[in-house]
């Protein structure tokens, strides 16, 4: 069964050989809601399983978990319950912003991946879909990984990320 999609605006461009990827969604729930899920190891766990709450606070972090290992991810920036950036995969770093609407929450999902970063594609059409979990997970849908749909937007990526060092 195919999961339908959730509406989302996306943004791709390099800032010299760093690609910066921007995602922007509307969450029709109040902005603390928005903010548990992305820092709360019980809500983080419902839609990003390896992610879970370090010491949430300026000069914080975050933990990645494997079943083998553990990454310590920095907090880069902290504001309660509005933005939260930490560093991501060691040398690239991930930002959320919350901001109240009137639908809701826009949350603003930014991600800086220099050149050196391994699997780029891969790592942005993750965190495409990770964001599309989210939105389901608060909004009470069950949500499944489909590689059909994964291995779909990767490709759509790809050529849109090659096309943009044209």
């Amino acid at each position: 069964m195919r999961q339908e999609g959730v509406k989302m605006e996306e943004n791709f461009y390099f800032k010299g050989s760093t690609l910066q990827v921007e995602y922007s969604l509307t969450i029709p729930v109040d902005t603390n809601i928005v903010w548990d899920h992305l820092t709360k190891t019980e809500d983080i766990a419902k839609w990003f399983q390896e992610i879970e709450t370090g010491e949430l606070k300026p000069d914080g972090y975050m933990l990645f978990r494997l079943p083998d290992s553990e990454i310590t991810m920095p907090i880069l920036s902290f504001i309660q319950d509005s933005e939260i950036a930490y560093e991501w995969g060691g040398i690239g770093s991930v930002r959320f912003k919350l901001t109240p609407i009137s639908e809701g929450t826009k949350l603003d999902f930014y991600e800086s991946l220099p050149e050196d970063f391994s699997h780029r594609i891969r790592d942005i059409t993750g965190w495409s879909l990770a964001l599309e979990r989210l939105k389901q997970t608060i909004l009470g849908k069950q949500t499944t990984f489909d590689m059909d749909k994964f291995q779909e937007t990767e490709n759509r990526y790809r050529e849109m990320i090659n096309n943009l060092k044209l």
